[in-house]
């Protein structure tokens, strides 16, 4: 996990308003999620998803700053886009199971 990342998990666990509700088992948790997906440990199905919107969901209830809000918001998005481009892949898999699009080139290979 890159540092920026898991310093900004360090400052939400020890925030006072996450300790007052007592949800630093949610922090750790999607810290969890983060971490296993970006390092490949763990496959993101539609479940590790739905959780990871959940808990960003309540955590921005929870905190109220700003640069946070904007961060958990950033989390989400960046994660359901990985869920939306993982569904379109195995959508093509299972319908054409015989092309090889390893060999295809995309706009984002120059």
């Amino acid at each position: 996990m890159k540092k920026k990342l898991k310093d900004f998990f360090n400052s939400l666990e020890a925030r006072p308003e996450v300790v007052a509700h007592g949800c630093q088992k949610e922090v750790c948790q999607l810290r969890s999620y983060v971490s296993g997906i970006d390092s490949n440990r763990i496959y993101a199905s539609p479940k590790v998803y739905n959780r990871i919107t959940r808990i960003t969901v309540h955590l921005q209830r929870i905190v109220f700053e700003k640069t946070i809000i904007h961060e958990l918001r950033k989390i989400q998005s960046k994660y359901q886009k990985k869920h939306n481009r993982q569904n379109h892949d195995e959508y093509w898999d299972s319908v054409y199971p015989e092309i090889d699009y390893s060999l295809c080139m995309c706009k984002d290979d120059y």
